[in-house]
């Protein structure tokens, strides 16, 4: 699930959001607008706030060959 959505299906304005996970509203618009990839430390905020449905998946678009 992309951050964008999660943020919108559970009603959490993005100051509120950076905050929580230890960054600033400009960084997350940054993710949210592609301009930028969380750091490792971030990610793994990112996963432990939304429950595990916001992946690092989400931001490279890995896949399987």
């Amino acid at each position: 699930m992309k951050l964008k959505l999660w943020l919108t299906q559970s009603n959490i304005k993005r100051a509120d959001f950076a905050a929580e996970i230890g960054t600033t509203t400009t960084a997350i618009g940054r993710y949210l607008n592609g301009d930028r990839k969380p750091t490792a430390e971030v990610f793994t905020s990112i996963f432990r706030v939304t429950g595990g449905k916001v992946t690092p998946n989400d931001f490279y678009e890995l896949t399987e060959k």
